[in-house]
């Protein structure tokens, strides 16, 4: 997709990209089929180089016009759906702790660079995210083009059933404390507001409540991930998740890793005293469903178990008010002597929980 590869404004650049937009619009059914019929085949030797050749066709897209409200965007709309499902987060993590962003290097974000077109995305983007208004207006041309893709994927990934990868963005320094980060926060925020109105019309089974605990097990993991403004990003979902549907720490996955976290949290903590010199990064519950990438910062650590234990403390009261016999019923299937202790010392964190 390296049509269009314009560098500045002239007369017959509008048409010049229309066109393209249209070569484009025909690729996509065949990528998408071939997407699809090839899930779980490895076959990628280079994945890096790979995963670059998926964030510049998104770029690429964005450039030619391709988002949630246009009208090309809104025809392939299916197609679109099939390719952002399997697409990676437009970060390039190998970059992630560099102090040059792949948005200030990338030469696909500056094609078509111009004060119009510049003007005529922000006014898209605005529209968009209309919370977000005085920080578009901040952005660069490649941020620009850059946010545009990220609301076209990620948005796109949440009516097909995803809302938490757009969290992994905010491992990248660039969104740390700036407009651009501020942005793609209310990406995130639409995202999930999008997959929760498609959870509570209860239409689709990607919908229903096993895969909304799963989900919310996903940002549970990320409210003690090592970066602060991961789980910043990923409090404000956990919060919309729970606030709109209670029910769903009614289900056995999302209570346990919530529960499991708690656990994890505590031993990370303990570390200080026991291994100070040879902390772990990578914590994994005893039964292995649970892992969380964590900060060799000790005090952060404490930081981040008080806060995940304050906000757990109301997310379970929730639960329990809603339905206590349910929660009660989860901790109480063990059989052999082993899941029987594992039971109850998830009993007493939850027991300490809800004092």
């Amino acid at each position: 997709m390296s049509k269009g590869d314009a560098s500045a404004a002239r007369p017959s650049q509008k048409a010049d990209l229309e066109i393209a937009a249209q070569e484009i619009a025909q690729l996509l059914r065949p990528l998408s089929l071939l997407v699809a019929g090839n899930v779980g085949v490895d076959g990628i030797t280079d994945v890096e180089s790979f995963s670059a050749l998926q964030r510049d066709a998104w770029y690429n897209l964005a450039v030619h016009g391709f988002s949630t409200s246009s009208a090309i965007g809104k025809k392939h709309l299916e197609e679109l759906k099939v390719l952002a499902k399997y697409t990676k987060p437009l970060i390039a993590e190998e970059r992630a702790n560099n102090l040059v962003s792949d948005v200030d290097l990338n030469t696909v974000l500056r094609r078509g660079m111009s004060a119009d077109a510049a003007s005529a995305v922000k006014h898209e983007l605005c529209q968009l995210l209309p919370q977000c208004d005085a920080d578009v207006k901040s952005l660069s041309y490649p941020e620009l083009i850059f946010l545009k893709a990220t609301h076209l994927v990620e948005t796109l990934r949440a009516s097909s059933g995803d809302c938490t990868k757009v969290l992994r963005y905010f491992v990248d320094r660039q969104l740390r404390g700036t407009p651009l980060g501020v942005c793609v926060a209310g990406v995130a925020s639409v995202s999930v507001d999008l997959y929760l109105t498609n959870t509570l019309t209860g239409r689709k089974d990607l919908f229903s409540a096993p895969y909304v605990a799963q989900q919310l097990s996903s940002v549970f993991e990320d409210c003690c991930h090592r970066v602060e403004s991961v789980q910043k990003v990923a409090y404000m979902c956990a919060e919309r998740i729970t606030t709109h549907v209670p029910s769903v720490l009614c289900q056995r996955t999302s209570l346990f890793t919530l529960l499991d976290l708690l656990t994890i949290m505590w031993a990370s903590c303990l570390e200080a005293e026991t291994d100070e010199y040879h902390w772990t990064p990578t914590h994994v519950s005893p039964s292995g469903a649970t892992s969380v990438q964590l900060s060799d910062d000790f005090t952060f650590r404490r930081h981040t178990l008080k806060l995940f234990h304050r906000r757990a403390r109301d997310w379970v009261g929730r639960a329990i008010n809603l339905a206590p016999l349910d929660v009660k019923g989860f901790l109480q299937v063990g059989h052999d002597r082993s899941e029987v202790i594992l039971i109850l010392t998830r009993a007493d964190v939850l027991v300490g929980l809800c004092r």
